[in-house]
């Protein structure tokens, strides 16, 4: 070959020039034969180029139709690969159902529905966990008592004027950065505030400050109080400032737990039966697989001792313990081996009569399990059950709820849903057994003695963990039959709103809001130079603090604000008590003098 940059002979098989190192390209009509594999999979590949590009001019329908075969080709691969993907739940359930031991198969459902399970109630406590509990938080949370006029009219006939009270109500703020918490607390009466209290926490330093700014400008200072806690076994300054939240489990330790003894549980039911069989419930029916499973006096035992040995060396259980203080888990350790060895003691007295556990679990064909109906039975005859199913037809879902001992159902819950458009509405009757009315006097009838009404529960935000929509509670069989709470829920994330309304009549009484954001968190600072402080410890100082609060001040402040005049309310409310008060040994002294004190040990006790 001759290059064509500077002329020169170039040798077979070099690919460039030897005296101008330009890269020389080899004519497709002078294509000299290469040896090796490299050569013939070059001279192979320009053959080829070589053809198709003949075969697109003799032959350009052709070439069309093998490039369109090629999309559909690739298209179906990506549509295949697709439902495999979405498929991946349905597929499996098919494989276990079908070619899987009936135990196995069982076993798969428990698990998948599980993880199902645990994923939403992980997702959520982390939500709640991480609002209450986070290293940085912040939250308004308000109660407003609303009355309604229907009940204004009822209170007058007291003889006291309610119509300038409108509502009443609390607003509480708190943030939370690192270790210090911020918090201020503002009662409020027709929207205006009225009194207000400021704390400020510092847990790292174990400083405390209060202040109610319309009782004095003083701060009471409880930082002695806050150390003292602090330095306590359990922890108590952590209580203090977190109002007990920070005994709350870690979320991953919650979901671990619920993984490894559910496990445990699942893996130990060996005795399985499958069959078909149908539910029924709020006239709602439904087929479905069905499997009985089996457990005995020993395997139960088995599965007991299982867990408590799981639980010595489970770090699960130790971050939760520890949360309690030190020492904490020593002492959950040692009371747990000897309850091991309380069971190992007796091992060879368990018989498989002494408890006896009948399950039945229905799965649809999607592996869903859709009921659950389990039997506890012990030696002596004493049975158990729990039914909970919710069979499905189309838009129409079925529920029953109920606990039964010795064949007697002490309550039960039972109706029908209608899921439409992503909402649930529907309406459910509780009824308890007549031998436990809590009062014949004011319950005519336990059956259906609640009846509940849910309008427009939006599905998705369910799953989420937020409540959306209705609920009314109301009662046929008691003298309240009149009466009815309604509760209005709405929320998601960042903000929630529940309203809790009792009607009469179709009137709204009395409504109590509770609503939840975050935005506008007041920040309250810790006293500066200059600042007055009372420390709660010393009686004297806190004596001279609570003298300085003027109740006649703030009432005269509140019907300034307000138009509202608490003095004639808290008048009436003294004479109520008062009215009301009951003395017992008042009563017992009287009947002692009718009758003589030497028959006193034949008395029936009062």
């Amino acid at each position: 070959m001759i290059c064509k940059n500077c002329n020169s002979e170039v040798p077979e098989g070099e690919t460039f020039c030897p005296v101008c190192g330009q890269k020389v390209e080899a004519e497709m009509s002078g294509v000299p034969e290469e040896k090796g594999a490299d050569g013939a999979q070059n001279k192979a590949y320009l053959e080829f180029e070589d053809a198709g590009q003949k075969a697109d001019v003799e032959k350009p329908e052709k070439s069309k139709r093998r490039k369109t075969a090629g999309i559909v080709a690739a298209a179906v691969l990506v549509l295949l690969i697709g439902i495999g993907v979405t498929a991946h739940a349905q597929i499996a359930n098919f494989i276990k159902k079908n070619f899987g031991s009936t135990a196995e198969y069982y076993r798969y459902v428990e698990t998948k529905n599980r993880d199902a399970g645990a994923e939403v109630f992980s997702n959520r406590y982390k939500a709640y966990y991480d609002s209450l509990c986070g290293a940085a938080w912040k939250r308004n949370v308000s109660y407003k008592l609303e009355l309604g006029q229907t009940l204004k009219t009822m209170l007058s006939l007291t003889g006291m004027d309610f119509s300038a009270l409108n509502d009443a109500g609390l607003v509480v703020s708190r943030k939370k950065s690192g270790d210090v918490s911020e918090s201020q607390i503002r009662g409020c009466i027709n929207g205006q505030d009225v009194i207000t209290m400021n704390m400020y926490v510092d847990m790292a330093n174990s400083e405390g400050y209060m202040q109610i700014p319309e009782i004095s400008s003083k701060y009471v200072d409880f930082s002695k109080s806050l150390k003292s806690l602090q330095n306590s076994n359990l922890g108590g300054g952590n209580v203090f400032l977190n109002g007990g939240l920070s005994y709350l489990p870690e979320p991953e330790n919650m979901r671990n737990l619920m993984i490894t003894y559910s496990d445990i549980a699942i893996h130990k039911m060996a005795s399985v039966e499958k069959s078909s069989g149908e539910l029924e419930a709020g006239e709602v029916k439904g087929n479905y697989t069905r499997f009985t499973v089996t457990c005995k006096g020993k395997e139960l035992f088995a599965m007991l001792k299982d867990m408590m040995n799981h639980m010595k060396d489970d770090q699960n259980m130790k971050a939760m313990a520890d949360k309690f203080g030190e020492g904490a888990y020593d002492s959950f350790s040692k009371n747990l081996q000897e309850e091991i060895d309380h069971l190992k003691s007796q091992e060879g007295e368990v018989t498989d009569e002494d408890l006896q556990m009948v399950m039945d679990v229905y799965v649809d064909g999607d592996g869903k399990i859709a009921g659950r109906v389990t039997e506890l039975k012990s030696k002596d005859g004493e049975t158990f059950k729990m039914t909970f199913i919710q069979p499905e037809n189309g838009s129409e879902i079925g529920t029953e709820l109920s606990f039964a001992l010795n064949g007697v159902t002490y309550i039960s819950l039972e109706g029908k849903g209608i899921c439409k458009d992503g909402k649930i509405s529907g309406e459910y009757k509780v009824s308890l057994d007549e031998s436990i009315n809590p009062s014949e006097k004011n319950i005519v009838s336990t059956k259906d003695l609640v009846t509940i009404k849910v309008t427009d529960l939006d599905e998705d935000k369910l799953a989420e963990g937020y409540m959306n929509g209705s609920i009314t509670l109301s009662s046929s069989g008691t003298t309240f039959s009149s009466c009815s709470l309604q509760f209005d829920v709405k929320g998601d994330k960042e903000n929630k709103n529940c309203s809790v309304s009792v009607l009469c009549g179709g009137d709204k009484l009395v409504t109590l809001t509770a609503l939840s954001d975050q935005k506008d968190i007041p920040e309250i600072k810790k006293p500066g130079e200059g600042d007055e402080l009372c420390d709660a410890l010393d009686n004297d100082a806190m004596e001279a603090y609570t003298k300085e609060a003027d109740p006649e001040k703030i009432l005269a402040d509140i019907k300034e604000k307000c138009g509202v005049d608490l003095s004639a309310y808290i008048t009436l409310f003294e004479s109520f008590m008062e009215q009301n008060t009951f003395d017992p040994y008042a009563e017992r002294e009287y009947y002692l003098e009718e009758n003589d004190l030497e028959d006193y040990d034949q008395l029936s006790p009062l």
